[in-house]
């Protein structure tokens, strides 16, 4: 009966280090970081542990995820010195490469997402380096931080409704605040304006809010700041457009604050009730940052 009570025992302690074991913490393995749209599924080097002046071979795998286009997919590898100093690594290729940038860029362009229809899944794209180790001292030991920088344009999409109702003609009880349903990515919308909104006669405008918020791990900036020199200005900005039922109206939202925006809906005449469909559409660049280590041994 002991015996049988250790098995157990035994069994029961391999499940849970099995469930508890799988972190993030090899540097080799697969990456579960992600902002719903642009997923780094790898980021590896070959070796790990290298010599002095040996080569090494990093590589960054990235997949849709999302539901819409990634676009200007671009990589961007940094932190340890390059160049043609004792000290510096040395990129010695790079692929695929971005002449306007520089050869510490990979450049991927768009990345297409799952097809429901077909049942396809997201398209991937592999970017890789091929790096010179710098010489160290023999007898010592380097230990290097790479960080790769993940950069795309993408866009989120959040669809509700709003009810208005006159003021004279309809009863009205119960009003909640509607919600919204967004598009795979890390931008989330939400309505702040409860439903339904009553309305007088001959009202000429209506006050309708919304908030946006960043729920991935990486950052927001602008859509036309330069990937290479981003503003301060730029972090954290949406290019929003509201769609009221046909009417565009355009507005720049912060997301880092998760702070309520307003904008101004005309809503003509309503002579009792009037669902009006909301349509946002926020553009956006994202980036978001992976790291591994590389070993170098002097000899």
């Amino acid at each position: 009966m002991k015996k049988i009570v250790v098995l157990l025992l035994v069994i029961v302690l391999v499940l849970i280090s099995g469930c508890t074991g799988n972190s993030n913490t090899n540097p080799n393995g697969d990456i579960t970081h992600t902002s719903n749209s642009l997923k780094v599924t790898t980021f590896s080097a070959e070796p790990a542990s290298a010599e002095s002046n040996q080569d090494v071979y990093l590589e960054v795998g990235v997949k849709n995820i999302g539901d819409q286009n990634a676009r200007d997919v671009k990589i961007r590898l940094y932190n340890p010195p390059f160049g043609d100093c004792t000290e510096c690594w040395k990129i010695r290729n790079n692929h695929p490469s971005c002449s306007a940038l520089g050869e510490d860029w990979a450049c991927l362009g768009n990345i297409y997402p799952p097809d429901s229809y077909t049942g396809f899944e997201g398209e991937e794209g592999v970017a890789y380096w091929n790096l010179r180790a710098p010489a160290i001292a023999s007898g010592t030991t380097v230990n290097y931080d790479f960080y790769a920088r993940t950069y795309h344009q993408y866009a989120s999409i959040g669809t509700t409704q709003l009810v208005l109702v006159n003021r004279n003609e309809a009863s009205v009880t119960g009003a909640i605040t509607p919600t919204i349903t967004t598009s795979k990515g890390p931008i989330e919308f939400s309505v702040e304006t409860k439903s339904p909104i009553v309305v007088s006669s001959g009202q000429e405008t209506l006050r309708i809010c919304f908030k946006a918020k960043n729920s991935g791990k990486g950052t927001v900036y602008a859509i036309g700041s330069p990937v290479d020199n981003i503003l301060d200005d730029d972090l954290n900005l949406v290019h929003l457009s509201i769609n009221f039922g046909g009417l565009d109206q355009v507005i720049d939202a912060d997301v880092l604050l998760n702070q309520t925006f307003c904008t101004n809906f005309y809503p003509n005449e309503v002579s009792i009730r009037k669902t009006i469909p909301i349509t946002l559409t926020g553009s956006y660049n994202y980036y978001e940052d992976q790291d591994i280590t590389v070993k170098v041994i002097g000899y």
